[in-house]
């Protein structure tokens, strides 16, 4: 009782196209493959033909009856793509039809639809000779029967409402008038040519969402193509408690190039198991490239099922977020953190695991979670308890706060009535499930009402019941040495925050929820994310702000809503807004009193600013706020406390207590600062600030004054002094007579042939980049645990160097917080300023090693031949032909130049980081700069600056290109960041081939490049 399904995609067949070999190759590995199988089917997911036309169906069905007669096909399978559509026959009042698509523009009398199908008038006269012609041609079924079993094809034609340019997300399909498509036969597959991110979700009724429920709701297996790209994909939608299989296939025919594959699958009818095998053209042959196991279900009849009411709360954000008019569920805007594992002999670079991989990752089934206030503990087990009851699990959860005795099934049966339908017949059926099958969730169980010794028999008849337990805890509670014997066996992680990686995929899918997201093009949305994506980051700061989904989340929804730009002072608006959030949905302040908080935390900052202390006692903060509210109006001391706690403010544990998040302690300091800053006390102050500028603190809250102040004269002037230690060194220039060129001239003659990879995308390419970043922030974590940073004594060499670092920050920010208050000539100078500070600052780190270059070259040699000495110890014939010493001075002074060069960049970029402000009137205030220096650097830096945040023309690249060809050391690194914005931003072909000739690169794709490689 197995059936053979060969499908083919994308054949873009033309009137000349000749597939002879391919289909030679096709047929004989599907004659081996499927030969003990009778019943085989041929399904086309669309585009067979290239333009719709008649002289190309032609074509097509000798092509397609052919392999019908080498096979022996029972049922061919056809529906109709974008490309099956003749747009020689489209008409206006065609495209203004479906211009804008809904059930109320659609009606119910089918003109509209049969107006639009006229583009595929050639498609269906070709459709007629191999099937008949369907009533419905939207929506038709082929029916099969084998033996007693039935099997329907169910066909969607999605290309209805096709257009010349399409973008994701702007089809519709009409799923209201679809009548007869039911889930009643024994096997179900439906067959469509988009993949369903091309359907609108901003209709009235969110067609994408609607289409896949459907698809979802009638067959077992979806078949796509559109997209020649071959993807295995299992959904699992908790809400229909089915799921199903999506094989999109890959392009059969390319005509332009050799790309080319198929896909097999064989299934059982009875068992509903079977493979899918997928073909590939490699050296004119098809070969299987790959073999997967598969399984089609049903819809799932779960045993238990869950309440409406549970599956809201599952979803349930617990802040206000919305969309435009769009309420937004958790499993839309959720990103899984990262959860790192606990154990002092572990090596935390490799022991990150992604929390959406605790089912799928083998860890052990008994884990306690760890994670700060606000990291999204409850969120971490909403997203778990619908992974296990998407896997077939039956997940509940226990509320800590409730768990006040120790009669265990009696606290289940509670929490059962509020997660399963039908208490009264399954409560007892659930009690009954193998443990196999069961998981218990707990959230916060610091907050149990239990003693040691309940809490163990507790734990314990939970671990003799449930297979997989998981529970959360808060950091500051920590494992107490009673909660350590009690969780003994279970596998200890802290959550952790989001990542560069993370918080980018969190934008990414916050932008995906937009009404405009599918009606942009991919550049245009490339650009929004990494836009915001610089400006989340610059609010977080470093480790300022943590980087928790919630504080994410809440920036997002404050830059939407401000209406402000970012280029003054919503910065500040942003810290305000986050406070006022803490302040009103943590703590539940009514609105007229978040002012007299706002004011009282700003007072309490400074004076612990003035204190020089972290953290203060129960004693000194009642005295504080009865001296306050001698003076002000506020809450008494009670009430004032636990508001301030409930709302992660300011933290308390054993009488102690200090502000929840440094962001809060650095903004509110800053604050204070700023309102005082034209008095003696707030100039002594910033004058200290700027003297300590290597000093974390001081650094941050001089940013955040920046923030808070328009009057920025006199920071100004302090920033200036700052750089006044590098003021008699000569900046780099990069030119053929400057000192640091001298130290890279070498590495710009050893190029080897460069290469751009012209298939790179550059949506992978940027997640490369940012878990690059992460990695890297991981292993400084690593380097810098159990060890006080803050307070670091930094040797007095290296302090003019820190100051100058943190100089090109705060300026940076002066000028972005300000730009509408500085004159275009006030910019411009404020920007050559920081430029030459960068340069100054490579001169002087260039300054330095040319001083000790001979020394460090000497004990470097040294080192080396020691080591020689040593690996050759018992095997000293291999000193026979000792290395000579000047090929080692040649390695090593090529070791010094890639250094050099790599501090050359590190400043580059944080001068690309820091000055980069996306507004096109600054625009042209960079050439500006970097023609009033007029030196290959002060260019390297502007086009490095233009490219990233406006993107550059090929003829910008020419010109530079033309002007430091003749210098290989500057031509080199423009060839990087050309490679860079290529491989950063959404191409086409041809301007990839324009700049691949104006700088010699050669184009070749992904493959080649890696066999090159091999």
């Amino acid at each position: 009782m197995e059936i053979g399904i060969i499908h083919l995609t994308d054949l873009h067949i033309t009137k000349d196209t000749n597939l002879s070999d391919k289909i030679n190759s096709l047929c004989q590995a599907i004659k081996n493959d499927l030969s003990a199988i009778n019943k085989r089917y041929l399904v086309i997911s669309g585009d067979i033909t290239n333009i719709g036309r008649k002289e190309e169906y032609e074509n097509a069905e000798k092509i397609i009856l052919k392999i019908k007669t080498e096979l022996q096909i029972s049922k061919i399978i056809v529906v109709p793509g974008n490309h099956d559509c003749n747009f020689d026959n489209d008409t206006q009042l065609r495209r203004n039809t479906i211009s804008t698509p809904d059930y109320d523009v659609l009606g119910e009398d089918g003109s509209i639809i049969s107006t639009s199908l006229g583009v595929q008038k050639d498609f269906w006269e070709f459709y007629i000779k191999l099937n008949n012609l369907p009533d419905d041609k939207i929506a038709y079924q082929i029916i099969d029967k084998f033996n007693d079993k039935e099997i329907c094809f169910h066909c969607f034609n999605t290309a209805w409402m096709s257009k010349k340019k399409e973008n994701p997300g702007n089809l519709f399909f009409p799923v209201n008038l679809i009548k007869k498509h039911k889930n009643k036969y024994d096997l179900n597959i439906s067959v469509l040519h988009h993949p369903l991110n091309w359907f609108s979700p901003n209709t009235q009724k969110n067609n994408k969402n609607e289409f896949q429920d459907f698809l979802d709701n009638i067959s077992s297996l979806k078949l796509i193509g559109h997209e020649h790209e071959s993807k295995l994909i299992k959904r699992k939608n908790l809400d229909l408690n089915t799921e199903t299989l999506e094989f999109s296939g890959q392009i059969f025919n390319n005509n332009s190039a050799e790309d080319s594959g198929f896909q097999i699958i064989k299934i059982c009818i009875n068992t509903r198991k079977g493979f899918i095998k997928k073909y590939e053209w490699v050296n004119k042959i098809y070969s299987s490239n790959l073999e997967k196991k598969i399984n089609l279900q049903k819809l799932r009849n779960r045993k238990l099922n869950l309440k409406d009411s549970f599956i809201e709360y599952l979803n349930d954000i617990k802040i206000p977020l919305s969309i435009g008019e769009k309420d937004i569920k958790l499993s839309d805007i959720y990103v899984f953190p990262d959860i790192e594992k606990k154990e002092l002999d572990y090596d935390s670079l490799d022991s990150y695991i992604d929390s959406e991989e605790i089912i799928s990752n083998n860890v052990n089934n008994k884990i306690i979670l760890e994670g700060e206030s606000q990291i999204g503990k409850t969120s971490l087990i909403q997203m778990l308890f619908q992974q296990f009851y998407q896997a077939g699990y039956y997940p509940i959860i226990l509320d800590s706060e409730k768990i006040n005795k120790t009669d265990f099934n009696k606290l289940v049966k509670m929490n059962f009535g509020e997660i399963y339908l039908d208490y009264e017949n399954n409560c007892e059926r659930f009690l009954q499930l193998d443990k196999k099958e069961k998981v218990l969730l707990i959230d916060d169980i610091h907050r149990i009402k239990l003693n040691s010794k309940q809490l163990e028999i507790f734990i314990e008849k939970a671990i003799d019941l449930y297979s997989t337990i998981i529970v959360t805890i808060d950091s500051a509670s920590g494992l107490s040495a009673d909660f350590q014997t009690v969780f003994g066996d279970f596998d200890q992680y802290s959550i952790k925050q989001l990542g560069y990686k993370k918080t980018n995929d969190l934008i990414v899918k916050y932008f995906s929820l937009k009404e405009d997201a599918f009606s942009i093009s991919e550049q245009q949305k490339l650009e929004r994310i990494k836009y915001t994506f610089n400006q989340v980051r610059s609010l977080l700061g470093d480790k300022i702000l943590p980087s928790y989904p919630i504080f994410i989340l809440s920036l997002l929804k404050t830059l939407d809503d401000s209406a402000y730009s970012l280029k003054e002072t919503s910065y500040g608006y942003c810290y305000e807004s986050l406070l006022y959030f803490a302040l009103k949905s943590k703590a539940k302040l009514k609105e007229e009193n978040l002012s007299k908080y706002l004011a009282f935390l700003e007072k309490l900052a400074y004076q612990q600013f003035l204190n020089e202390e972290i953290e203060f006692s129960e004693i000194y903060f009642k005295e504080f706020h009865k001296e306050y509210r001698d003076k002000y109006i506020i809450d008494e001391y009670s009430i004032l406390k636990e508001n301030l706690i409930n709302s992660y403010i300011i933290k308390g544990y054993d009488n102690s207590y200090h502000f929840g998040y440094k962001y809060i302690f650095y903004y509110l300091v800053a604050k204070h600062i700023s309102g005082i800053i034209k008095e003696d006390e707030g100039k002594e102050i910033v004058k200290n600030l700027f003297s300590n500028l290597h000093i974390e603190e001081n650094a941050n809250i001089l940013v955040f004054i920046t923030h808070h102040t328009k009057d920025v004269e006199f920071i100004q002037e302090s920033v200036l002094q700052a750089m006044e230690p590098f003021e008699s060194i000569k900046p780099i220039t990069l030119h053929k007579d400057c000192d640091y060129y001298n130290l890279l001239k070498d590495l710009g003659k050893k190029v080897s042939e460069e290469i751009i990879n012209v298939d790179i995308d550059p949506l992978k390419k940027r997640d490369e980049i940012l878990c690059a970043y992460d990695k890297e922030i991981k292993a400084r974590d690593e380097l810098s645990k159990n060890k006080d940073i803050s307070n670091v004594n930094f040797d007095e060499h290296m302090i003019p160097f820190i100051k100058a670092f943190k100089s090109i920050d705060i300026v940076s920010q002066i000028i972005k917080n300000r730009i509408g208050y500085l004159t275009k000539s006030e910019i411009t100078e404020y920007l050559s300023e920081l430029y030459l500070t960068g340069f100054r600052l490579i001169g002087a780190v260039g300054k330095s090693f040319l001083t000790e270059k001979d020394e460090l070259t000497k004990e470097l040699i040294s080192i080396i031949l020691e080591e020689i000495k040593k690996n050759a110890k018992g095997r000293e014939y291999l000193l026979k032909n000792p290395v000579a010493i000047e090929d080692i001075e040649k390695k090593v002074n090529q070791f010094f130049q890639v250094i050099n060069l790599q501090i050359c960049l590190s400043v580059f970029s944080k001068l690309v980081d820091s000055l980069g402000i996306k507004d096109i009137e600054t625009k042209e205030l960079y050439n500006t700069v970097a023609n009033n220096i007029n030196t290959p650097a002060s260019k390297l830096v502007t086009f490095s600056i233009i490219s990233y945040h406006y993107g550059v023309s090929t003829g910008e690249i020419k010109k530079l290109a033309k002007e430091l060809e003749s210098n290989p050391v500057a031509y080199r690194i423009l060839k990087a960041r050309v490679i860079s914005y290529v491989y950063n931003n959404h191409l086409d072909y041809r301007k990839k081939q324009t700049i691949s000739s104006i700088l010699n690169l050669k184009m070749q794709p992904t493959a080649k490049i890696t066999s090159d490689k091999q």
